[in-house]
């Protein structure tokens, strides 16, 4: 009598059996992925007013295991504010919190940042500036996930 158990390895797709002859007792390890699953909220348009000046939030909402982190960083090395017949004007932005992690006893994470443009004169400005959205995973990852990554434009024109 001959038993085979197969055991699947998650990083080659190869599979890989125990037998035992006649009577015996046989160890099988179970390994399962549940995938990460989250949500980003920024900003769609951001205003400021007459203090040349606008907070803003970023959220990472959902379930993600201990060795993924989410980073959402702003992407402004092209971010200039324009009007028709003026100079372009490059505001300052600042984020201090950009990789948000999610554990079980938290189900979301939030930084703010700050947009702040001196030098405007009257009128509408308007000017984007890209976040960068990116899924690390450490190299601790038994099932050695690649990270996904995707650049979006997350702010309109103003």
């Amino acid at each position: 009598l001959i038993f085979t158990t197969p055991l699947y390895a998650m990083d080659s797709g190869s599979i890989e059996t125990n037998t035992v002859s006649d009577k015996g007792k046989i160890v099988s390890t179970v390994e399962v992925l549940v995938p990460s699953s989250y949500s980003i909220i920024i900003p769609k348009k951001i205003i400021l007013e007459g203090s040349k000046r606008a907070d803003y939030t970023v959220k990472v909402t959902g379930d993600l295991p201990a060795n993924e982190t989410i980073s959402v960083k702003p992407d402004t090395t092209d971010f200039v504010l324009s009007q028709a017949g003026r100079d372009d004007i490059v505001p300052t932005l600042v984020q201090k919190i950009t990789e948000f992690r999610i554990s079980d006893s938290a189900k979301d994470s939030c930084a703010s940042g700050i947009v702040t443009a001196n030098g405007l004169s009257l009128g509408s400005w308007n000017g984007s500036f890209i976040f960068d959205i990116e899924n690390k995973t450490s190299d601790s990852d038994a099932f050695k996930n690649s990270s996904n990554s995707q650049k979006n434009t997350k702010t309109d024109k103003g």
